[in-house]
């Protein structure tokens, strides 16, 4: 078994498709698990809910490894994005069986419809035969004493979907440690799914033009994603930590072991501190003189931190017309409520993610797409 997961690992390293399915790893995930109800109230009420031990350490091992000798192979390292703060690889499971095998599995696929409340016995035959769609899979590489903060920010600006049924799976692949000893999970802010006010009235919330335009009118420039206090009570993020001035409005769920996740909705607003040194230090909780400074304090212990993020969406969910490319590659005169003259209003950011088949797809219709697999309920 050594040998051949060596033998995998060079083929991944050198950059050839020849890979392992281990048998263990897909009888694992085959098992569906029971949510219970206080978890999906949580996640209802509050945006975001964690599961313990929801994915087998086996399952989280194999994809761990072969993330990292991916994400180390020059050519497919050319594939990373590198602008936000962290190293970023779009879509995975094209490339790698364990991460599908993953992504699509019954275990992670009937935990979303429960916690999106997905009822197929009272939906329309039309809908019940393809109700979930594994819309993105990115690995989330934070490298240590480099990469800071991760701002505050909402899935469903950078989608381009026009749906509340949105869900992510946030998976860390080793151990995150607490907050206090340097943990980089993500943070959330509290029922923020439901400030529906915030993108309605906001959008982008880049500017605001009281209509004077070139005349002399007043541009307000304010960005209010960036400016959460009088919202929300927390301060701005700061160069490497997430300042929280009012208990209660932000939550985690560190630390977190190898086999745990957190799930949130679509809208729900999070973000994850900074992976780098300057950071306050704890008191001292081992006897270890090596690692204490002049202050008996004990620096926090920072490795690059691997996770991924899996986000699935209602099937039935479209396109928005204003999305950058949309419906270039088919007969674009059948795109229904398409029009140039408007602007795109969400983030842009993740436009990489849905590049590849973004100009296959009309908007405002039901479509099909390869890179964008129904997972469930499987074919029957």
């Amino acid at each position: 078994r050594r040998r051949r997961q060596k033998n995998h690992q060079d083929s991944l390293s050198k950059g050839k498709k020849t890979f392992i399915k281990s048998p263990e790893t897909s009888s694992s995930l085959q098992r569906a698990k029971d949510i219970s109800l206080l978890t999906q109230l949580n996640y209802s009420r509050e945006g975001h809910a964690s599961i313990r031990n929801l994915i087998p350490r086996q399952v989280i091992d194999e994809v761990y490894r072969d993330l990292k000798a991916y994400s180390t192979n020059k050519k497919f390292r050319q594939k990373g994005e590198d602008a936000a703060p962290f190293f970023q690889f779009y879509n995975t499971w094209c490339d790698l069986p364990s991460v599908k095998c993953l992504a699509t599995s019954p275990l992670l696929c009937q935990v979303a419809c429960t916690m999106m409340g997905m009822d197929y016995e009272h939906q329309t035959e039309k809908l019940s035969s393809r109700s979930l769609r594994l819309y993105q899979y990115s690995v989330f590489i934070k490298r240590k004493n480099k990469d800071g903060i991760t701002p505050w920010h909402i899935d469903g600006r950078m989608m381009p979907f026009d749906t509340s049924n949105i869900i992510t799976f946030w998976i860390p692949l080793h151990a995150i440690p607490s907050i206090d000893d340097g943990g980089t999970g993500l943070l959330f802010i509290n029922k923020s799914h439901s400030d529906f006010s915030l993108p309605y009235w906001n959008g982008r919330g880049t500017d605001f033009d009281d209509g004077g335009g070139e005349e002399g009118g007043d541009l307000y420039l304010y960005n209010t994603y960036e400016n959460l206090k009088n919202r929300y009570g927390i301060e701005n993020v700061g160069d490497d930590r997430i300042v929280d001035n009012n208990p209660g409005v932000i939550s985690h769920y560190m630390p977190l072991d190898a086999g745990d996740c957190t799930v949130h909705n679509g809208w729900t607003m999070h973000c994850a501190n900074g992976n780098k040194k300057n950071l306050t230090k704890r008191k001292k909780t081992r006897k270890d003189v090596n690692d204490v400074d002049d202050n008996h304090t004990t620096a926090p212990t920072f490795q690059t931190r691997y996770a991924i993020a899996i986000s699935y969406v209602a099937s039935h969910a479209e396109v928005w017309h204003d999305i950058p490319g949309v419906g270039r590659n088919v007969n674009t005169n059948s795109a229904r409520g398409q029009s140039k003259s408007l602007s795109f209003l969400g983030d842009a950011e993740d436009r990489a993610s849905y590049a590849e088949w973004i100009g296959d797809v009309l908007p405002r219709t039901q479509f099909e797409h390869d890179l964008l697999p129904d997972v469930w309920p499987p074919p029957s």
